[in-house]
């Protein structure tokens, strides 16, 4: 390249990454954060703008933004948005036991599912029947944060779709099925280790459990307890409940469990229709959290939203028939605007236009065919989608010039990372620290370009 960057260049990029890394930490600067991060994206992307327009050329810091939003920031953020849409749809409606055995089982279908759904769809799919499995549980932290390692970040690098990272890589032309093919050993070891590790603790805390008395396992199979509506219903109406407890929840296993110490027949009760003294009504919050889990359990286990479930499938194939249209017919594409001096012309190819449109139309189908009661339940909003998509503006606009810096190679104004970074744990190590501040889809891309960011060299 004839023009050298900066290295100052670099500064806008790292002020945005431990922004995005501090802000939210401390109590003084949390509420700012969560009201005006935009203006934090604002500021580094036009402290970077305005200055390399000065310095270099209006022209070729225009040509580089329409490049970067262009040819990865769109294709990025309506991969990631269009199945967080349309997982945000999918609910699995049930209770599971909360056992180690169950929740070990739970995270293993979750490790190919981050696969097909992305991490994100996994996560958003599976995390409400895991809460709902493990609230009855004295011990849960540790298997949310289990579920953090496997299911939001391990698991999902077995496709493009799987994880950010590797979708940024299939943009640079890694071939689609590449890392299912040559990172499925590291991932099922990874993966397996981590399970057998979570097994242990969770089995450990699980023995530790207040035991619930044996009362609590009389309630019959066909008697329902409805907890949102407080009623108390049976298929036999004749039936009176001779337990001595009846477990109701104004809203989740997480509110205080009302015991009702009272024989009442069970056909149709209405609970303003029950008169219950002080004496009668008494908190027993574990053992209660015990029943309530046992009667939920009993209620069984489904999927709502399998429109969404085909979505899901259309937007794995359609991104693995662009790839392969790319890579079959090279050539068709079109200009979007002449590079400057000594850069080329940017082109986009057909199959990535009809990929982004595609997506687009999937994301608006699943929010036109989605009923609004399965996004209450899934408590959707777009609002996680709205962030992202702002910050990752200002992540890949920050992270461009320290791209191009790369690009250089030894001659470039970080030429020392490439001379120092040569073998494969040194970028192991290297990149595993990077992405523990900085998002791991910009580091995948930073550490693509610091080993020569050609796909095919890299493939072997």
């Amino acid at each position: 390249m004839s023009v050298s960057i900066s290295v100052f260049y670099v500064i806008p990029f790292f002020a945005l990454i431990l922004s995005i890394a501090l802000f939210p930490l401390f109590s003084r600067t949390n509420h700012f954060w969560e009201k005006y991060y935009w203006i934090v994206v604002l500021v580094c992307s036009v402290a970077l703008l305005i200055p390399f327009a000065v310095q270099y050329s209006p022209l070729l810091m225009v040509f580089s933004l329409i490049e970067v939003l262009l040819d990865e920031y769109v294709p990025f953020v309506l991969m990631v948005g269009s199945l967080y849409i349309v997982s945000g749809g999918i609910v699995l409606e049930g209770k599971l036991p909360g056992t180690p055995l169950t929740n070990t089982l739970l995270f293993l279908i979750g490790i190919p599912l981050a696969s097909i759904f992305g991490t994100t769809g996994a996560s958003m799919v599976l995390i409400r029947p895991l809460l709902h499995s493990i609230s009855h549980r004295v011990h849960d932290t540790h298997t949310v944060i289990f579920f953090i390692f496997i299911i939001c970040n391990m698991a999902g690098g077995l496709t493009p779709i799987g994880n950010p990272p590797v979708f940024v890589g299939f943009l640079a032309g890694v071939d689609f099925f590449w890392p299912l093919i040559n990172v499925i050993l590291p991932t099922v070891l990874s993966c397996g280790y981590l399970l057998m590790v979570y097994y242990a603790i969770d089995l450990y805390y699980f023995r530790q459990e207040p035991k619930h008395t044996p009362h609590l396992h009389t309630i019959p199979e066909e008697r329902e307890v409805n907890f949102l509506e407080h009623n108390i219903s049976t298929q036999d109406p004749e039936s009176d409940i001779n337990t001595d407890q009846i477990f109701l929840s104004q809203n989740s296993l997480s509110d205080v469990l009302i015991v009702v110490k009272e024989k009442v027949n069970t056909q149709s009760v209405k609970p303003d229709s029950v008169s219950f003294s002080e004496k009668e009504l008494h908190v027993e919050n574990q053992e209660a959290r015990w029943a309530a889990a046992e009667v939920a359990v009993k209620k069984g286990f489904r999927i709502r939203g399998w429109r969404n479930v085909a979505l899901v499938v259309l937007i794995a194939v359609t991104i693995i028939i662009a790839g392969l249209m790319q890579k079959t017919y090279p050539d068709a594409h079109f200009l979007i605007i002449r590079g400057p001096a000594s850069q080329n012309d940017f082109n986009i190819h057909y199959a990535s236009l009809s990929q982004s449109l595609l997506l687009l139309g999937f994301a608006a189908l699943s929010v036109y065919i989605t009923p609004e009661r399965i996004w209450i339940e899934n408590n959707f909003t777009f609002h996680p989608l709205v962030e992202v998509a702002i910050l990752f503006i200002g992540i890949f606009v920050t992270l461009k010039p320290i791209l191009m810096m790369f690009d250089e190679r030894e001659c470039g104004a970080l030429g020392g990372v490439i001379t120092v970074v040569t073998q494969p744990w040194h970028y192991f190590w290297v990149s595993g620290v990077m992405s523990g501040f900085l998002d791991n889809a910009p580091a995948y891309l930073l550490f693509f370009n610091v080993a020569g960011g050609n796909a095919e060299m890299l493939m072997g």
